[in-house]
């Protein structure tokens, strides 16, 4: 099971993140956390699949600088997810004689928070080399 690399409270001290924000109901603060707790561990889960080396409860618990990155790096995932989240409920504004098409960039995990994992990924040692065998069997001589 994914450990989850930062709270909800991570993610709202970062992102601002209100229910309204979301498009939920002032009072829906219950729904937000659950939605907040989902992509904490979608955002974990995209970590480890990304560096094939998932943070160990040891790790979290002794609170090594491996946590510090992962659970920083899951905080802005999470506060990207939010933004785009908001960027999605909003409605485009047109303005007269402005054909000008903008778009929120949907991407919550971009290369420049992939190269801050970079020395995180788990490495394989050695090479390995495919090679094939040929066996014959059989008596006589074929005439």
């Amino acid at each position: 099971m994914t450990l989850k690399y930062c709270t909800i409270d991570d993610v709202k001290n970062l992102s601002r993140v209100t229910p309204n924000k979301l498009g939920l109901e002032k009072t829906e603060t219950e729904k937000l956390d659950n939605i907040l707790d989902g992509w904490i561990l979608e955002a974990s889960a995209l970590i480890d699949d990304y560096t094939e080396n998932p943070l160990t409860s040891t790790e979290q618990a002794n609170q090594v600088t491996k946590y510090y990155v992962y659970k920083n790096l899951a905080t802005r995932i999470v506060a990207n997810m939010c933004a785009l989240s908001a960027a999605y409920k909003s409605h485009s504004v047109v303005k007269v004689n402005d054909w000008t098409i903008r778009t929120v960039p949907s991407e919550i995990f971009p290369t420049a928070m992939k190269e801050e994992l970079e020395s995180w990924k788990a490495t394989t040692t050695g090479t390995s080399t495919r090679f094939g065998i040929l066996t014959v069997t059989g008596e006589g001589v074929i005439k």
